[in-house]
């Protein structure tokens, strides 16, 4: 058993939109750094905007969840 909980929704760091928005994130800091399109202020507030709207989607995604026994383990395809 790789990870056990008492809600039906996933673990957020098991989800791919954690990794997506993760990567997301990662980019627009790296773009504002490497691009003269915008400069690396506007980068961080776009990574804080794509982190607040993750942060933001999960607690609404997991507001209608059920209560319950969720097992998670390696090579699991439950969702």
């Amino acid at each position: 058993m790789l990870f056990a909980g008492e809600t039906e929704a996933r673990p957020g760091i098991l989800t791919s939109e954690f990794l997506l928005t993760l990567l997301a994130a990662t980019i627009l800091v790296v773009a504002g750094y490497v691009s003269d399109a915008f400069d690396d202020r506007l980068g961080w507030t776009l990574f804080a905007g794509v982190v607040a709207a993750y942060i933001l989607s999960r607690g609404i995604a997991k507001a209608g969840s059920k209560e319950g026994p969720f097992i998670v383990q390696p090579g699991d395809a439950k969702q």
